[in-house]
This record gives structure tokens, C-alpha cells and sequence, in this order.
């Protein structure tokens, strides 16, 4: 399988830096550390557990007598902008810490950004409403571009000690564009070392979350409502011969985080709720060179086969 560059990413630095953008191989230094499943945590007196974006859960990391915790984890727990400036490799937490995120203000791309193949920019916002898609989702049958999928899903890992949550999700693909060298600048992201490999799309999606709801484990009493959002796993060809993992949603004006931030910061979903929001923003993919690639989301429900928990979208 191919990698793409978005897997290279820093784990932890510090009590309240932790992962929060994506990097080259430049800077980075190998190390052995330990993750530490002893550490607890209090959040307001509450017993709070740190999770990704896709709901798993984050275990600190000791180093050398020092224990790391995620970044983007905390501030979302307490209510606080964190941002990503990629061309200066500068993580900002608080005030400014959105603005931040947009990179260097030259070039920078303004309302919701497309990068067409020139490298040039310009700006707009994704309107009007879609149609629920007539196709599967499947890799032989993948969701058209315009058409909306909605699905059911749940995590229950260890349900009686991690609680329980899930929720309606609907996933409409609008669009997607080459991303050249100079399109990656305008974002104030680092070019990817493996364009040889993988070509770059840059994609527009809406995503809405209804009816999250969570369940109370005996270490976890309550849910976020940004872990409701379902992660883009990835691109794999049409042919399902290859893929590219991962992608960048974040850290740049009109990603797909910034904007979910906006409605979900600091808000929980509590036992006995139900709470909704809808996003529309950008994400930035790699898919396999010279084939047609698909946009992959996957299911957290427990007991689905690994071949069935994929949703796949078409990227033209």
C-alpha cells in the first residue's frame, strides 16, 4: 500500500502540544517512549477520556520521565482554539489560534478555496441542496459527486468501560480539484515529498451529524460533540489495487476542521441527548498516481467485516 505524506505526523510535545498538523521528514527525530495506560484524567471533576477524531481513544506518552498529551485532544476539551501554520511549523493555542491555522497571509485563500490544476485560487462557497444517491457506497458501485449517503453508525468498543455513542451521518461530495505545488503554498502547507507516487485533490464535502447520542461507560460520563463526525479514511483506485491512507482536514482556512470547530467547540452531548450540525468544508487527499481514485469513509461499529465497513465516493 502507499503511504501518503499526511501519515508523518507529531504524536506529542509537551503537557498541551500533541497532533496537530501534518510534516516532511525534516525536524523529526527518532525516540523510544512508552505509552502509559496508568494516567487518568479529571475534566471539571469528571472522569474524561481523550479521544482522535474518529473516536478512539488517545493513551499519553512518557518520555524520559515526562508524560506528553495530545494537543488537539485538551483544547477541545476546554474550550480552546488551536491552529496549525504549516509553512511556519508553529502550533498556536487561544487567542488568534484560528487565525493562525490559514498559514502566511501571502497567498492566503479567503471564504471557502478551491485550487484548480494551475496553482491558482480562487474563492466561493458550496451551495444548494442534493439528492440522496441511488448508488450502494460500494467499491464497484461508489457514491456519485453531487448525491448525498446517509447512514447508522455506533462505537462500541469495550462499551461497559468507554460508553457507547453514535448518529446519523449524511456525506455529500461536491467537489474535487487537482492541488498543485502552488496550491498547497496558498493553503500555507508543506508540499507533499511523494508527488511522484501520489497525485493531490482537494476536496469539498458537507457532512451533517443528527441525532448524537452517548451512553455512559464506567470511565467515560460524557461525549464531545466534535468526536461525531466521521474520519476520511483515505483514496483507493477503483480497481481496489492500491490506496492512499489518510488526509489533511485541518490547518488551513476552510478545512473541513476548522469549520466543524465553529459549532462544536466545547459542547457535550450528555446521557439522554440528542444534538445535531452540519458542516461544509475542505480536505485535502492523496490519491494513487495515474488511476481513478475514490474518496474511502469507514464504520467504527463493532462486528462489521473489514470489506463492508467502507463507503466509497467518487472524486470525478
Amino acid at each position: 500500500m502507499k503511504k501518503s505524506a499526511f501519515a508523518a505526523t507529531i504524536v506529542a510535545t509537551s503537557l498541551v502540544f500533541g497532533a496537530v498538523g501534518a510534516f516532511g521528514a525534516t525536524g523529526l527525530q527518532k525516540i523510544t517512549a512508552y505509552l502509559n495506560h496508568d494516567i487518568k484524567f479529571n475534566l471539571n471533576s469528571s472522569t474524561w477520556t481523550p479521544r482522535s477524531a474518529d473516536g478512539s481513544k488517545i493513551t499519553p506518552i512518557t518520555y524520559e520521565g515526562t508524560t506528553y498529551l495530545p494537543a488537539r485532544a485538551i483544547a477541545d476539551a476546554v474550550g480552546t482554539d488551536i491552529g496549525w501554520n504549516g509553512s511556519t511549523k508553529t502550533i498556536s493555542i487561544g487567542e488568534g489560534a484560528a487565525d493562525a491555522e490559514a498559514g502566511s497571509s501571502t497567498g492566503a485563500v479567503t471564504g471557502t478555496p478551491t485550487v484548480p490544476s494551475t496553482g491558482g485560487t480562487t474563492t466561493g462557497t458550496t451551495t444548494g441542496s442534493t439528492v440522496a444517491s441511488k448508488n450502494k457506497g460500494s467499491l464497484s458501485d461508489p457514491i456519485a459527486i453531487g448525491t448525498s449517503y446517509t447512514y447508522t453508525d455506533q462505537s462500541d468498543y469495550k462499551p461497559e468501560k468507554n460508553g457507547s455513542y453514535g448518529a446519523t451521518y449524511t456525506i455529500t461530495v461536491h467537489k474535487a480539484a487537482p492541488i498543485t505545488s502552488a496550491g498547497f503554498e496558498a493553503l500555507g502547507l508543506q508540499k507533499p515529498d511523494n508527488t511522484d507516487e501520489v497525485n493531490y485533490m482537494l476536496v469539498d464535502l458537507t457532512i451533517k451529524v443528527a441525532d448524537a447520542w452517548f451512553k455512559a461507560g464506567t470511565d467515560a460520563k460524557d461525549m464531545y460533540l466534535n468526536i461525531y463526525r466521521p474520519s476520511i479514511w483515505g483514496t483507493r483506485s477503483a480497481d481496489g489495487t492500491e490506496s492512499v491512507i489518510g488526509s489533511n482536514d485541518h490547518g488551513f482556512e476552510g478545512s473541513l476542521y476548522s469549520k466543524e470547530r465553529e459549532q462544536t467547540v466545547g459542547i457535550k452531548v450528555a446521557p439522554g441527548e440528542k444534538k445535531s450540525y452540519e458542516v461544509t468544508g475542505q480536505a485535502v487527499v492523496g490519491v494513487p498516481k495515474d488511476k481513478p481514485g475514490l474518496l474511502a469513509f469507514r464504520k467504527q461499529a463493532q462486528g462489521i467485516e473489514y470489506n463492508d465497513s467502507f463507503i466509497y465516493f467518487k472524486l470525478k
